[in-house]
């Protein structure tokens, strides 16, 4: 056995003769033990997986065997027949194969191996005998149960006292003298089912006890009391019987029993919620000490789940009793209620149960021990001193805090956790009420440059300054990293000191300084202080907040922050530059407010001098010391934000926007120059959207501009024609601020990408003609030219359109106001759009062009037919002519791509021509007629790729046509439907003999179907509701019959179904209309002679039937 082994205390080495050197535990052979038995486990295991792996080798040969021999054995089977055989095929039966152990899953039979028939006698089992032993044990415990409590409530009362007690103590012994007789003959089911019949007869016994008032016990003694006892005496005879007889019942039983004892016994002491608490810890360290003892793992098991419960409960009662107290004496006792229940864990971490996670329990019992002492420490004192609650808590969490560190290593983590759970909502708090201090130091400076200065606090309040001190103590003992929680807490100490204090109303922006210097001093002084830098940054913003009471003290603190700044910026350059950059971007930010600190009386043309020089400020950085240039980056739009801020007005907004982007540009453009930023994606983000938000106002200030230049002209759509506008004829007058804001929008835009500039240029160049006061229709013709100029250039020479196309419909519709101006302009727009689809650069361009170019020209030559006087109806006809002229360049340029647009452009257009005509079937029915005649002109031209669509171009002409037919018809007032089906159906025969004679596999339903529905479906239907003239009906059953027999003849289907039903649909409505014209008596006995033959001949007939079904399937 070896010598050397891990001491299970500490885990440092140790070994037989001096035990461990660490702990000084003494020498621990069976640790020593384990560790060899560890190597033998180890050489066993890999022994055993060989075993196994040659086991489930020789399982799956076995099994291939088996199906194999399975298969061959069903075959023989099938060849013979007969249960017979399958009981006793001629392979015979295959060996039993070895027994497979319960973990190893026999692979699955496939579906057709099938098995060797079994008797049908030999039903499976459904159940094992132990299962049925334990349900007829539990069952038959049941109901002696219920039979005694039943004898003892009810029966019992029939005899004397001395019977009662007789039978009681006669049953009671002789069902607890069964259990050690079952043992005897090995029936260990049988005698717990008996212990525990007695065990219930035990607690009957003391029922029975009181109910008869046996020794004046009911009168004599509190009945809690008296329970308790007897859940006490049966739980010490069930621990006695289970240590004699060895049973493993009553020892639950017994544990079970034990659980109300306690409560039981001090229900009438009266106590509080701590009292309870208390007793709820001593049964939980009860079930716990039960757990300490080797007895069982499922007996530790239930332990500890009865003291989980219970320990739950005693945490409930001992928190809302440390809630609850008021008192000193209350708050005390209380509190050491709470520490005794959080010691639960500590002691449950020692039960073998809980050894694998021994350690871990103890860590959360120690968590819990210390979170219970700081509760108790802040009950305390907030029933004394509730003022000072805070700076208690912050020095117990310290003292705590320094204690843990005397913990051994391994223990350390959980008090760890559990004075953090305090420590981070108290600091919060403690935070929290240290920037409220500091808003309020703010406030008091408020507003700004004209507040009334006054002392920062009317007392002495140290508290807030005393917890946050301590709590930084507390959590540099707990964490470590003391120069950084040192620098954190700098901060709120500082906002809380002038609230602490009465001082002077510019003693706060000197506290500030003064720890902002020895911050920045600090973080000069050490690596890895970053924290140090960002307090001082933020404490310096907080300096000038708090001197935006008066002028003067905003500009002797912005100046000092713009000189301190710059010293550090130029002392950091070279040992550390993220500092000095930091350093450098914070006097940029202070420029704007300095300068108008300077100025107060012009401050805010002064700040933008200030933001301008703050600019200039990046480029000069980005020159003199490149790692210094990206400070500006964010530096320039903060301060922008900041103007933005103080004036809420469109130009500063825009002078924001427009030095933002100055900054990016200046920054991102050099290569290389955001080389020296961690995170370039990052800081662009930051100053792209921090300048976003300051042009916030900027876009409020040029939308009403922007909107009655885009989207006002619209409202002219509505009134075409109405007369010439007064003025400009913009609906919301433009102003200057909104035109200068909107070229400094412009501006910034075109310093971050030109492109993106053209809209915001071309809206400043309409706006700045709306400003100078140009009449109408100055500005929609400066958009639509513009619009029109844009659309020019991006169809010839650019990849894609620029944005200010937008301008031109908004032009368009702002020349609606006179008849020459909306020719004038929709001339325009359609000798730019045939320019843009005859020479566009690309397919989707062109298509664009040429849709425009129709839309345009049938616009305008509906507007100069309405305008030359004649109506609407007659103006359809001129839409005709662009659409036709669309069409035919359509069609002669069928080669190019974009013609199939172009078409769709012009029966587009017709269609507009068409519900001009609205109200007039004969204006309609010409406009479908010309239109028809259009289509199949298209058709003529053969050759190419056009010919292929001749059919649907031919298809679509006789539509037209036939529509114009049918309008023709609804004009003079037709009634007649086959006046409206017949020449449609009349088309479709047309149209599928065409397609059957160019493909003759072609199947009838396609070719003639939807023909022959078409002419015969709406006559059938009007058929059905209706009587009608006789020679209508005898037309219909006329052409039903031709079609018929022309189908039959050419041996074609869909004439054949068609015709024969429609044939049959007639007779049995003209049937029907004789139904009343003759007797009864007729109709029944033809009836009776129809089912006499049908029965005479049905084979003959279903046999012919048969013929004539396959002579229809095979027609096409």
């Amino acid at each position: 056995m070896t010598s050397e082994y891990p001491c299970p205390t500490c885990h440092a080495p140790a070994d037989l003769d001096s035990g461990c050197p660490a702990c000084h535990r003494p020498p621990d052979p069976e640790a020593a033990e384990v560790v060899a038995l560890n190597a033998r486990y180890a050489a066993l295991a890999v022994a055993v997986d060989t075993a196994r792996d040659r086991y489930l080798s020789a399982a799956a040969r076995l099994e291939d065997l088996r199906q194999h021999r399975n298969l061959l054995a069903a075959r023989v089977t099938a060849r013979v027949g007969g249960p017979a055989a399958a009981a006793a095929p001629a392979a015979g039966a295959p060996p039993a194969g070895p027994a497979e152990p319960a973990h190893t899953a026999r692979p699955a039979e496939p579906a057709h191996a099938a098995r060797p028939a079994e008797p049908a006698h030999a039903a499976r089992p459904e159940a094992s005998t132990r299962t049925v032993q334990n349900a007829l044990f539990i069952l038959g415990g049941l109901l002696l149960g219920s039979a005694a409590i039943v004898f003892t409530a009810v029966a019992w009362a029939r005899f004397g006292v001395t019977g009662r007690a007789v039978i009681l103590a006669a049953a009671t012994a002789l069902v607890l003298a069964v259990p050690p007789v079952a043992l005897a003959r090995r029936l260990s089911a049988t005698a717990e089912t008996f212990a525990a019949l007695g065990l219930l007869l035990v607690l009957l016994d003391g029922y029975a006890a009181w109910y008869v008032d046996l020794a004046g016990v009911a009168t004599g003694l509190d009945p809690t009391g008296y329970a308790g006892a007897v859940c006490a005496l049966t739980a010490a005879v069930a621990a006695g019987y289970a240590r004699v007889t060895g049973l493993v019942g009553p020892r639950f039983a017994g544990l079970v029993l034990a659980q109300p004892v306690l409560p039981l016994l001090a229900a009438r002491a009266g106590l509080d919620p701590a009292g309870w608490a208390a007793v709820a810890a001593t049964v939980a360290l009860g079930d716990v000490a039960v757990g300490w003892r080797r007895r069982g793992y499922a007996l530790g098991i239930a332990a500890a789940g009865l003291a989980g419960v219970a320990w739950i409960g005693a945490a409930g009662l001992a928190l809302a009793a440390d809630l609850s107290a008021g008192t000193v004496p209350a708050a005390l006792r209380s509190g050491a209620v709470l520490v005794l229940v959080a010691a639960v864990p500590l002691a449950a971490g020692r039960a073998p149960l809980l050894a694998p996670v021994r350690t871990a329990v103890t860590r959360i019992g120690a968590g819990l021990v210390a979170a219970a002492l700081v509760g108790a420490a802040g009950t305390v004192a907030l029933a004394g001193r509730p003022a000072w609650a805070m700076p208690v808590l912050a020095a117990v969490l310290a003292g705590l805090a320094l204690a843990v560190r005397a913990l051994p290593a391994t223990l350390r983590p959980g008090p760890r956790v559990g004075l953090a759970v305090w420590a981070a909502p108290l600091g919060l708090v403690a935070a929290g009420a240290a920037a409220v201090d500091g808003a309020r130091t703010v406030a008091a400076n408020l507003p700004v440059w004209h507040a009334v200065p006054g002392p920062t606090a009317t007392g002495t309040h140290p508290q807030p300054v005393l917890t946050l001190v301590l709590l930084a103590v507390a959590v540099a003992a707990l964490f470590g990293r003391t120069v950084e929680v040192a620098a954190a807490a700098a901060v709120p100490v500082a906002l809380a000191v002038p609230a602490a204090l009465p001082l002077a109303w510019w003693a706060p922006s000197i506290v500030d300084g003064v720890v902002a210097g020895s911050l920045v001093a600090l973080a000069m002084g050490h690596r890895r202080t970053r924290v140090a830098g960002w307090a001082a940054l933020l404490l310096a913003g907080h300096a000038v907040a708090a001197s935006l009471g008066r002028p003067v003290d905003t500009l002797a603190v912005t100046a000092a922050l713009v000189a301190g700044a710059g010293l550090v910026a130029a002392l950091a350059r070279r040992v550390r530059p993220g500092l000095g950059a930091v350093a450098a971007g914070t006097a940029l930010v202070a420029l704007p407010l300095l300068a108008a600190a300077a100025v107060p009386d012009r401050s805010r043309p002064a700040a933008a001098a200030g933001l301008v020089l703050a600019t200039l400020g990046v480029l000069g950085l980005r020159r003199v010391s490149p790692g210094y240039g990206p400070a500006g980056l964010v530096a320039v739009p903060l301060a922008g934000a900041g103007i933005v801020l103080a004036t809420l007005t469109g130009p500063y907004a825009g002078l924001a926007g427009l030095c933002g982007a100055v900054a990016i540009a200046a920054v991102r453009r050099p290569a290389g120059a955001l080389a020296v930023v961690r995170r370039p994606a990052g800081a662009l983000a930051v100053a792209g959207t921090v300048t976003g938000l300051a042009t916030v106002p900027a876009v409020v200030t040029v939308a009403p501009a922007v909107w009655s230049v885009l989207v006002a002209p619209y409202g002219w759509v509505s009134a075409i024609w109405s007369g010439r506008p007064d003025g400009v004829g913009l609906a919301v007058p433009v102003t200057r601020e909104a035109a200068l804001t909107l070229a400094l929008l412009a501006a910034g835009t075109a310093v971050l990408r030109w492109p993106l500039a053209a809209l915001p240029v071309a809206l400043a160049m309409v706006t700045g003609t709306a400003v100078l006061g140009a009449p109408w229709p100055a500005v929609p013709a400066l958009s639509l030219a513009l619009g029109l100029a844009a659309a020019l250039a991006g169809a010839l020479w650019r990849r894609e359109p620029a944005p200010v196309l937008a301008l031109a419909p908004a032009g368009l519709a702002g020349a609606l106001a006179e008849r020459p101006t909306t020719l004038a302009a929709l001339g325009a727009v359609a000798v730019v759009a045939t320019v843009c689809g005859t020479g566009g650069r690309t397919v989707p361009v062109r298509a664009a062009g040429w849709l425009a170019a129709v839309a345009s020209a049938a616009a305008l030559a509906g507007s100069a037919a309405l305008a030359a006087g004649l109506t609407v109806r007659t103006a359809a006809f001129w839409v005709l002519l662009p659409a036709g002229a669309a069409l035919a360049v359509a069609t002669l340029r069928r080669e190019r791509p974009e013609s199939r647009l172009l078409e769709a452009g012009a029966h587009a257009a017709a269609v507009v021509a068409l519900l001009l005509t609205t109200g007039s079937a004969g204006y309609a029915a010409g406009v479908c007629t010309l239109w028809g005649v259009a289509v199949g002109l298209s058709a003529l031209r053969s050759g190419g790729p056009a010919g292929t669509d001749r059919p649907a171009r031919v298809a679509a002409a006789a539509g037209c046509e036939l529509l114009g037919y049918w309008l023709l018809l609804a004009s003079r007032q037709v009634a007649v439907l086959e006046a409206y089906t017949l020449p449609a159906a009349g088309l479709a025969v047309l149209a599928g003999w065409l397609a059957a004679r160019r493909r003759p596999q072609l199947h009838s339903w396609t070719a003639y179907g939807p023909a022959l529905l078409a002419g015969f479906g709406p006559s059938a239907v009007t058929l059905l509701g209706m009587d009608g003239p006789p020679l209508r009906r005898l037309a219909l059953g006329a052409a039903a019959l031709a079609v018929v027999v022309g189908g039959a003849v050419r041996r074609r289907q869909a004439p054949v179904v068609v015709g024969g039903a429609t044939l049959g649909l007639v007779a049995l409505h003209e049937t029907v209309l004789l139904w009343d014209r003759l007797d009864r008596w007729i109709l029944l006995g033809a009836a009776g002679l129809v089912l006499i033959g049908l029965a005479m001949t049905y084979e003959r007939r279903r046999r012919e039937l048969t013929r004539l079904t396959a002579v229809v399937g095979r027609m096409r």
